[in-house]
């Protein structure tokens, strides 16, 4: 690693540090000025009935990386692809069922249990958007994550510093005009979606830029799997969507493909194949026999 990029990654955990400094000195004023203390400990209340959610995130976003890392830089661009895919599509189901299951809170008498003065359906809308910024922070922490294949993991360290500050920033703005908590909560939570878009915009954009992956793009997979392989067709798909989302640099013989063939919807099919290993000889062969299945 050369010292230009210790450097970055440095100024990225000083950087952090400071952001959560500013924030800790600057919230808590502002909300107890606007709320005053009663209403501020309710703040907290909600803040940390939902911290259970945080038990969610045990790891696997760092695993999936470092395991994509090594595939990657080992030039095992299938396995990266399939280990990156499948850890989206985990997450993704963590993520919808714990939304699910927490959209209860509705039902719930929160408030009185809670002994909070705030309104039954203020507390259960606040608490349910506090519980999707935890839920999307476990994706957004994945996508950052992603710069780390590549040897850029800076990157995915000054977007999180820049979605704090940012988050940070509109939270105080909120509060100075004595919004409610169901406002400020679902501040962040789109805050946090924004910023979401925003850095897989630029992982598809300006880090694996690729004409494979422009051709690739709008393909989903299989358009007419026969009744045999449905299933396995599905999946593929499933998968395909997921490696769209966070394409890693492609194998040199699917560019060859391209200029050799010219066929380009083989390419799709190839590529569809690499995605799930075990569409790759039904796929692969058949579809571009010049590419290795």
């Amino acid at each position: 690693m050369s010292l230009w990029r210790i450097a970055k990654t440095g100024s990225v955990l000083m950087s952090g540090q400071g952001v959560n400094v500013i924030t800790q000195l600057i919230l808590p004023p502002i909300f107890l000025r606007k709320y005053g203390v009663s209403i501020y400990g309710e703040w907290l209340t909600l803040s940390a009935t939902v911290s259970y959610l945080a038990t969610l995130n045990f790891g696997l976003q760092t695993y999936a990386n470092n395991q994509v890392a090594i595939h990657y830089n080992r030039g095992e661009t299938e396995q990266a692809q399939v280990v990156q895919s499948t850890t989206l599509l985990l997450l993704l189901g963590i993520v919808t069922s714990a939304a699910l299951i927490t959209a209860g809170v509705f039902f719930l008498p929160l408030n009185s249990w809670l002994g909070l003065r705030t309104d039954r359906f203020t507390v259960s809308a606040t608490i349910y958007l506090l519980g999707l910024q935890i839920l999307g922070r476990m994706l957004f922490g994945f996508m950052a994550g992603s710069y780390l294949v590549v040897g850029v993991a800076y990157r995915g360290g000054y977007w999180n510093n820049i979605l704090t500050l940012t988050s940070s920033a509109a939270t105080a703005v909120l509060a100075f005009e004595h919004a409610s908590f169901t406002w400020i909560a679902a501040q962040q939570a789109i805050t946090l979606a924004i910023f979401c878009v925003f850095i897989l915009i630029h992982l598809r954009v300006r880090l694996f830029r690729s004409p494979v992956l422009v051709e690739l793009s709008g393909v989903p997979g299989p358009r007419h799997p026969s009744a045999a392989n449905t299933w396995t067709g599905n999946r593929g798909r499933l998968l395909a969507y997921a490696h769209y989302l966070f394409p890693v640099p492609q194998p040199a013989h699917l560019h060859d493909a391209v200029h050799r063939t010219g066929n380009h919807g083989a390419v799709r099919e190839t590529k569809l194949a690499a995605t799930f290993p075990s569409l790759r000889a039904f796929r692969a062969r058949r579809l571009c026999p010049g590419a290795p299945g």
